[in-house]
């Protein structure tokens, strides 16, 4: 329980700002999020809320809200057509961490979670869907006490459709 309360104090509600790059632009951009509730994009002044329950939001960025919202990834995915199968597949590397991979076995066209064997921090999210698999990649942990990422990268096949770079966060 002192863990989880460390988390969401460190990680649960809080603003950070950097650069975003979705539909071809390139933005300013500022996140805030308040711990159980969907993140808010604010560009060049207009709010976007992301939130993966949200019908008519683009596929990517239904898929930030569920990874970045603290909120219940495996409901997402449900919701987004892909259910998790919450077992452990396999233990893996993905670069020098090793990872758990979740879900479905590998090859099989399933939503898949790589979560950090040490730290528990989610590296990966993998989401089949039509047209080929979204792959959300988290990286650089340096925000937040280490509990949130400072890139998150969402590629739909080989094609990169959202970058996240941010440089500050801090509590709210």
């Amino acid at each position: 329980m002192a863990d989880m309360e460390r988390f969401r104090a460190a990680s649960g509600d809080l603003i950070a700002r950097g650069r975003l790059e979705y539909a071809g632009r390139r933005e300013a951009v500022e996140l805030s999020r308040r711990f159980g509730e969907p993140p808010v994009l604010t560009i060049a002044g207009a709010e976007q809320v992301v939130d993966w329950r949200q019908e008519g939001l683009d596929v990517a960025l239904r898929i930030v809200g569920a990874v970045l919202g603290a909120d219940e990834l495996s409901e997402a995915l449900t919701a987004l057509g892909r259910p998790l199968t919450e077992q452990i597949t396999t233990l893996a590397f993905l670069g020098d961490d090793v990872v758990w991979v979740i879900g479905g076995a590998v090859g099989v066209p399933t939503a898949r979670l790589w979560v950090e064997r040490e730290t528990y921090r989610l590296r990966r999210v993998e989401v089949p869907m039509a047209g080929g698999t979204y792959v959300v990649s988290l990286d650089d942990y340096s925000l937040a006490e280490g509990w949130f990422p400072s890139r998150v990268v969402i590629r739909h096949g080989e094609r990169e459709v959202f970058r996240l770079e941010l440089a500050e966060a801090s509590r709210i």
